[in-house]
């Protein structure tokens, strides 16, 4: 009974939801530890001690930490494993600028 209620449309059943709960917790809690300093620039990511404090398993947190190195929060170390990048001025700028470029776009489709 419970199964069916987690599918969805495509038939994504209830390990596939699982899964992207994980995906996202990890996403979600990494992405807070760097925001808030917790994670400083420079630290090295501790794969075993960040998935146990987040609740995952190391493979939810990888594609979690490859989500990040898109988004340009980490950076992947040339000895493996990633750590927290440091936000240049243009950087924030860059942000600033696409900001504002979406929250203009955002009240143009709303108008």
């Amino acid at each position: 009974m419970y199964t069916n209620i987690l599918r969805g449309r495509e038939g994504t059943g209830v390990a596939e939801a699982e899964k992207k709960i994980s995906y996202q917790r990890a996403v979600m809690g990494l992405r807070e530890r760097i925001l808030t300093g917790a994670l400083a620039v420079g630290d090295r990511v501790s794969e075993v001690a960040l998935a146990r404090d987040l609740g995952v398993s190391r493979t939810p947190l990888r594609e979690a930490m490859s989500e990040l190195v898109e988004q340009g929060l980490l950076e992947k170390m040339p000895t493996g494993g990633c750590m927290v990048r440091s936000l240049t001025r243009a950087d924030v700028e860059d942000g600033i600028e696409l900001r504002g470029t979406l929250e203009g776009l955002a009240c143009r489709l709303a108008a």
